[in-house]
């Protein structure tokens, strides 16, 4: 009976030892008393970061659009200066997406109807037409929403907008006229709040507030718009 034991025994450590890998440095383990089995636990590699990381930020990759937009002077002279209250904007833009950051680079073409104003007085009259344009280099940088809200990004917008004035201002006495004609034009900052909400993979619909001066006298020029951006279609994770 004792050398069937013997036997069994030996059977069960030469199974363990085939069985089992060997042991890996454990902390702690050389406390454990002799004889002692250890199991190690095979944990899957971590799942790779999707897009391209920066930081502790993952990225899509960027893509590239154009936006159409209706703008309208949100009071200041510039609501002066142009004509009916709602003009075009057209431009261009790049989009990096992150998990929940969204930054938009983008060029934003303006061009409003033509304005007049005019004041008489017995004997004399004026006349001045005007009509204002501008482009614009500037950034959006927005947050995505989660849960309901995904399709919502919101945040602030700064831009770099060349104003241009061409005036005519014309002056009749009596049955005289002097007319007198001039383009003007000034680089001025600008600085905003901006909107998006996702329409469909390519489409959103678009709503900013842009901050600004322009003139001489460094005049208000803050301007409304409400427009939809299309861009190509977003790539996969790679």
């Amino acid at each position: 009976m004792g050398a069937l034991q013997n036997t069994s025994a030996m059977l069960v450590a030469i199974c363990a030892a085939v069985a089992l890998p060997a042991r890996a440095a454990v902390p702690g383990a050389g406390d454990a008393e002799p004889g002692a089995i250890f199991v190690d636990v095979v944990r899957p590699p971590p799942d790779p970061p999707a897009g391209e990381a920066v930081g502790l930020i993952a990225w899509y990759p960027p893509r590239l659009g154009v936006q159409a937009a209706l703008a309208s002077p949100a009071g200041g002279d510039l609501t002066l200066t142009t004509g009916f209250p709602i003009s075009g904007n057209l431009g261009i833009h790049g989009e990096w997406m992150g998990e929940q950051l969204l930054l938009r680079p983008r060029l934003d073409l303006g061009r409003y109807w033509v304005g007049t104003q005019v004041a008489s007085q017995p004997g004399l009259s004026q006349r001045i037409r005007t009509e204002v344009s501008d482009w614009s280099l500037g950034f959006d940088a927005m947050v995505r929403g989660t849960g309901f809200l995904r399709r919502l990004a919101v945040g602030g917008n700064l831009a770099l907008v060349r104003w241009t004035v061409a005036s005519r201002n014309s002056v009749t006495a009596g049955n005289a006229t002097a007319v007198v004609t001039g383009t003007s034009s000034w680089w001025r900052a600008a600085a905003g709040a901006s909107a998006t909400w996702q329409l469909s993979p390519t489409l959103d619909l678009e709503g900013r507030l842009l901050l600004s001066r322009y003139g001489q006298q460094d005049l208000k020029a803050n301007v409304i718009t409400l427009g939809v951006l299309w861009r190509t279609a977003l790539e996969p994770h790679p």
